[in-house]
């Protein structure tokens, strides 16, 4: 399952907006249906991960888009 979370993670150019829900509410779906304790606990750090990666994404991105990031890694050597 981590192997497809990360196929579905978005890069850093994408906040994922459109795949997060799809993504989460998998997860959610999967975390319902753990028959044991180690399953539930094997999704619900798949599902830490999935908003982890999503909240560093997006706050990225409003970091570049209101210049406090550069855009690009050779924006940063420039200056």
């Amino acid at each position: 399952m981590r192997r497809w979370i990360q196929a579905q993670d978005p890069g850093p150019d994408d906040c994922g907006i459109g795949a997060f829900p799809l993504v989460l509410c998998s997860l959610a779906c999967a975390l319902d249906s753990a028959q044991d304790d180690v399953k539930r606990a094997q999704v619900q750090l798949q599902i830490l991960i999935l908003v982890r990666n999503y909240v560093n994404n997006l706050s990225s991105a409003l970091l570049k888009s209101t210049g406090i990031l550069p855009t690009s890694p050779k924006a940063e050597g420039s200056g």
